[in-house]
């Protein structure tokens, strides 16, 4: 206690008036208070008032405990041992809770101690997967298989070492049953204790049921109440070989191809005489403790040791968790208060957390969730059964008129819009949103496009005729300043080409040219598709298919594919011409680039500036002109295809190539594009393992990531990837999931609009329009085309 200490590295000090509004009301904190925490330790953060903050500034260079007394009471004008006095008690728990700490190695940022690649009992390091203060996880791999590698790190004491070995023992006894198999356990050569595990390539329940609750408008999604059924087979299947897991939280629980798998028995005991796997100190998550614990806690008695009935209440507030996304009772975040609730306070009803028709899983949860022991189920069995009893008689009482009842209130928010776009002389320019007026995916173009497809759905002649004036309006627009271009946004000729039809005036040009040929106009369509070509040509360096020469060749496709029945008209020979050569020049770029997994970090590999554009736009051209694939374009497919990455059945692909890029779940530059290549690529090869990714990519982008509604990066481009797999496959889950998103981006419009926050309501890829048009094609979803991208059949004029 005499020598210096030092306010750990990567310790935070933040004030609690820069959290959000949510965290906040749940903390009881004054003006002027901080929270503290070290990341990667198994410490919660705390509430300090500011005069401890300061206190603990005085740490921030290495110094002893009495020069920093000293020091802060001078500041404070107080007695040194006035201050002793008074910061003994949080001096203490900063010392023992690893916040300060003496200088050297325990000061720096907890870290991984391994590099890629390093060999380790054999194994060789592929990446670093989770870190705490006393050990670290690693997915590895042999010559043979994959692993998960948990080793104890150095300087991490005794006690977690026996709790390793202990955890060595029961992984042994329950044989791959439930939880991960066993492959070895020992020590390294440098004497760290390890244990490598079969790796189960699966995703965390706790992240799999928020993905699931905000990818639906239903408050009960029948997938998610399968899961928790799930979950609940599990632990009783656990609990019938004698083991009780004790460290319930979303964390320790896989999900994987709809199979449960229990993770980490670190204080996990076995019941029976074998007293070195039966009695285990107690730990866990505070909040999923059963009231036994918490009333031991609070009235100082020893805490008892973890029993079945004690975690068939911890896996009830996991279960009412997972359901709702919030705890089953409104917890302080001051531990005594917190465990007074645990004791006394009644859960939460599911009603008030927003679950409609959940009365019979509720009075499950809550038997579970008693405070008294006797009064829960006999045992974990017996509550899994009789969950999954309430949640079938749940389900038949709450899902017979949800399909039309929301239908309805889609149609209705389809004609509310529609009312608002039926004024093609409205202003177009927000005043906070300053975007081009003219462009096909901002503008009146777009406008005008959506509307005649809403309209071929309806078969409304009233709409046609409203979309011919927007169109008119385009071309009105076309003559101003910020018809395509706007400074002030980001728009101009550097960032958005010119030749891309999304954002310049050959999209104008196309979608005259459309609309002309369904009119029967043959000479308005002739003049718009020469004018197309003229725009086309001008110098584009930038082969994508949003703001470049794929998007082109994409439009190209879309205009022969109309012009087909037309044999009198030479337009279709000159799309033609144009395309190949187009494609010709594309390919001569792309076989000039390194394989996609060496290319720079900064390559995309996504549908709107990627290499899945670049493939999906020549597999368009291909199937439209009737050619000769590019020599080297299996190739690319395959290529792309090597770098998929998997959570069971689910495939995805990072935005970029560079390490830890994101990874997305919208059209432009995630999951929901590469449905649309994957699919088209099985068009036209035949191949089923295409078919197979379209499928697992398809699985991802229903996984919801919290996007908002749009066509572009949102929930539309999203439902449009589930109607692309349902018309290939036929398989109505893909239209059941494409309606549960196209009504989540409704009511989230309609959030958007009540709380005025801005927006581009008449934007087709970036505002509602593209959802407008969505809600339509869902009355004919085998005919659903997402717009401006998919292989539209547009009408020959009668």
């Amino acid at each position: 206690m005499t020598g210096p200490f030092v306010l750990a590295e990567d310790v935070e000090i933040v004030p609690v008036a820069s959290l959000s509004a949510a965290v906040r009301a749940h903390i009881e904190s004054g003006d002027g208070d901080f929270t503290i925490t070290r990341p990667h330790t198994r410490t919660t953060s705390k509430v300090i008032n500011s005069q401890a903050a300061e206190f603990l500034r005085q740490f921030q260079q290495p110094t002893t405990l009495a020069d920093a007394i000293v020091r802060f009471g001078k500041a404070v004008q107080r007695k040194p041992t006035q201050v002793l006095e008074d910061v003994f008690p949080f001096l203490e728990s900063c010392l023992i809770d690893k916040l300060l700490v003496e200088p050297g190695s325990a000061a720096a940022p907890i870290r991984s101690s391994l590099e890629q690649g390093a060999l380790v009992a054999n194994y060789t390091v592929q990446r670093c997967v989770h870190v705490l203060v006393d050990t670290e996880l690693y997915r590895v791999r042999a010559a043979d298989r994959e692993a998960a590698l948990k080793i104890l790190r150095r300087g991490a004491g005794q006690q977690v070492k026996q709790r390793l070995e202990r955890e060595a023992k029961i992984l042994a006894h329950l044989g791959g049953r439930i939880a991960p198999q066993l492959f070895s356990s020992g020590e390294t050569g440098e004497g760290q204790t390890y244990l490598a595990l079969e790796w189960v390539p699966g995703e965390l329940c706790g992240e799999a049921a928020a993905a699931i609750r905000a990818s639906t408008y239903e408050s009960l999604p029948e997938s998610l109440v399968s899961m928790c059924s799930a979950i609940l087979d599990a632990y009783a299947a656990l609990h019938d070989l004698g083991v009780i897991h004790s460290d319930v939280h979303p964390s320790n629980v896989l999900v994987s191809t709809g199979t449960i798998r229990i993770i980490d028995y670190g204080l996990a005991r076995v019941d029976g005489e074998n007293q070195e796997l039966a009695w285990v100190p107690r730990g866990g998550v505070p909040h999923l403790l059963e009231p036994e614990y918490a009333k031991a806690i609070l009235s100082g008695s020893p805490v008892p040791l973890s029993s079945y009935a004690g975690e068939q209440y911890s896996v009830a507030a996991l279960i009412y968790f997972l359901l709702t996304g919030r705890h089953h009772i409104d917890f302080s975040c001051v531990k005594e208060a917190m465990f007074r609730q645990i004791a006394e306070e009644p859960p939460v009803s599911l009603w008030a957390r927003g679950l409609t028709g959940a009365t019979e899983i509720e009075r499950v949860l809550f038997r579970a969730l008693s405070k008294d022991a006797s009064s829960r189920f006999p045992d974990m069995r017996a509550m899994a059964t009789e969950f999954r009893e309430a949640a079938a008689r749940s389900r038949q009482t709450t899902q017979r008129s949800v399909p039309s009842a929301e239908r309805q209130y889609r149609n209705q928010w389809l004609e509310s819009f529609l009312n608002m776009a039926s004024d093609p002389t409205i202003d177009l320019i927000s005043p906070s949103l300053g975007y081009p007026t003219a462009s096909l995916n901002f503008g009146a173009t777009g406008i005008a496009y959506g509307l005649f497809r809403i309209a071929g759905v309806r078969e409304d002649a009233g709409l046609v005729a409203l979309s011919s004036r927007w169109l008119d309006r385009a071309c009105r627009e076309a003559r101003h300043k910020l018809a395509f271009y706007t400074p002030d946004t980001q728009m101009t000729p550097e960032t958005v080409g010119r030749v891309s039809p999304y954002h310049t005036p050959s999209g104008m040009a196309c979608v005259q040219a459309l609309l002309a040929h369904s009119y029967g106009d043959s000479d308005t369509c002739a003049t718009a598709t020469a004018r197309f070509l003229q725009l086309s040509e001008q110098d584009c360096e930038n082969p994508d298919l949003t703001l470049g020469r794929a998007g082109t060749l994409l439009t190209l496709s879309s205009l022969a594919d109309a012009f087909r029945w037309d044999k009198a008209s030479g337009d279709l020979e000159k799309l033609l011409e144009a395309g190949n050569k187009l494609c010709s020049k594309l390919w001569a770029h792309f076989d000039a680039m390194p394989p996609i997994a060496d290319s720079p970090p900064s390559t995309f590999l996504g549908i709107a500036h990627g290499w899945a554009g670049y493939l999906y736009a020549t597999l368009r051209w291909v199937k439209t002109a009737g050619v000769e694939a590019p020599a080297t374009l299996k190739s690319r497919l395959h290529e792309l295809a090597q770098l998929a990455q998997r959570n069971g059945l689910r495939a995805f692909w990072p935005r970029m190539t560079e390490p830890n890029s994101s990874i997305l779940g919208g059209w432009c530059n995630g999951s929901a594009g590469f449905v649309f290549l994957w699919e088209l690529a099985h068009r036209v090869t035949s191949d089923p393992q295409w078919l197979s990714l379209a499928e697992g990519v398809g699985r991802d982008a229903y996984h919801s990531r919290d996007e908002g509604p749009s066509l572009c990066c949102g929930l539309t481009g999203k439902a449009y990837s589930q109607l692309c797999l349902y018309k290939h496959t036929g398989d109505r889950i893909w239209l059941e999931n494409a309606s549960n998103l196209c009504s989540l981006a409704v009511r989230k419009s309609e959030i958007s609009a009540r709380i005025a926050e801005p927006r581009l309501p008449f934007s087709l890829y970036k505002g509602d329009l593209g959802l407008a048009v969505l809600v339509s094609d869902l009355e004919r979803p085998e005919s659903a085309l997402m717009p401006f991208f998919e292989d539209e059949a547009w009408p020959a004029p009668s």
